[in-house]
């Protein structure tokens, strides 16, 4: 049933939507992942109805109601998809959509892994996965373990006459078909010229922005890998200027995961130069130059895991923050996690970075 098909309904109607609607998720997840200040009670919205049940999924009125702290029946864990704001009498006031991203480094990527990373996704609930370090190997194993429910775009196809040579690296977007898919009018791109590997093209593959569409309207998703300083030298913070001023350009809203290899001393904001005017901290420091935000550091949402994501062997502090999400200022992330030990059971030394973030409400007609 959608927005346009309700209209007004009864408040009898409505409370059967709500338990039509709600999508079963892992235990761990709860009620921690439904945004306070749409449950809460207010002359404006007040109610909030979800469509699209997967089927056998339809949980007992007690379900809805332990989200609404009417009744609290112990173990009937849920997570909030696709929502109607909805006025005390009963006319919709617009959708809301929560997509729940990950941001996640495939470095010391095992093959016969591929298939529980994949499945680790379908347990976190997961809509968006961001990855960075892959081969074209890498990313068809991805692709068959997640089979014909997902789609992926991969940065190397995005110059065709490229070889097929093992030492090329690249980086992801991957989507949940029935909850958002590229936009076929605007194709994928990577950062300047893939033709010119040494100017604007520096670092292209490392580069994706994909457009794409939700029910709740476009979004672009952006995954990047910045290469560390160690391996590239000074290109490092070439390439960082350079995306800086490419994502300025790129249409919102917009989701960002990426691996950048800064900051480097543990710190928040405790970058590896001090000078203010330093391309790593205008690239993502608090006022960045592209004008999103960190979701970890500057939304005061629940937080969930250490602060690190990644650990360097032999040097100190062990620990650093590399993997981000950011967002465009018309998203609302309502809660990060920075999952470990799942992750690194499964051979990563990164953690996965995971964000629910609610897209702009788009209103009934």
């Amino acid at each position: 049933m959608t927005a346009a098909a309700l209209g007004k309904v009864p408040a009898t109607r409505l409370r059967r939507c709500w338990c039509a609607g709600l999508e079963p998720v892992a235990p761990h997840h709860g009620r921690d992942h439904l945004p306070d200040r749409l449950l809460r009670p207010s002359a404006q919205r007040w109610r909030i109805g979800v469509e699209d049940r997967p089927p056998g999924s339809e949980p007992a009125l007690g379900g809805i109601q332990r989200h609404l702290s009417v009744a609290e029946p112990p173990g009937i864990p849920f997570r909030l998809k696709t929502a109607f704001a909805v006025s005390p009498d009963g006319s919709i006031l617009g959708e809301v959509e929560t997509l729940r991203v990950v941001q996640w480094n495939q470095n010391r990527f095992a093959h016969g892994r591929v298939a529980e990373r994949a499945a680790l996704l379908e347990d976190r609930g997961v809509d968006v996965l961001l990855a960075q370090e892959l081969t074209g190997h890498r990313f068809h194993a991805w692709c068959d373990a997640l089979g014909d429910r997902w789609w992926g775009r991969f940065s190397l196809n995005c110059r065709p006459s490229l070889p097929p040579a093992r030492s090329y690296w690249g980086v992801a977007v991957f989507g949940r078909a029935s909850v958002i898919e590229p936009d076929p009018a605007r194709p994928a791109q990577v950062i300047g010229d893939p033709g010119d590997d040494s100017g604007s093209g520096l670092f292209w593959r490392r580069t994706l922005a994909v457009p794409a569409r939700t029910r709740a309207g476009l979004l672009t998703l952006v995954s990047i890998h910045v290469r560390p300083g160690a391996s590239v030298g000074t290109k490092k913070l070439e390439f960082v200027t350079n995306t800086g001023r490419w994502m300025q350009d790129l249409d919102r809203p917009l989701v960002l995961g990426v691996d950048a290899n800064s900051p480097g001393r543990g710190g928040e904001d405790d970058f590896w130069s001090s000078d203010p005017d330093d391309p790593e901290r205008r690239a993502w420091g608090k006022e960045p130059v592209h004008g999103l935000s960190d979701v970890w550091r500057d939304h005061e949402i629940p937080k969930t895991g250490e602060s690190v994501t990644h650990r360097l062997k032999g040097r100190e502090p062990a620990g650093v923050r590399f993997d981000h999400i950011w967002v465009s200022p018309d998203l609302t992330p309502t809660r990060i996690e920075h999952v470990w030990d799942p992750a690194v059971a499964l051979g990563a030394d990164h953690a996965l970075v995971l964000a629910d973030i609610e897209l702009p409400t788009t209103l009934a007609p």
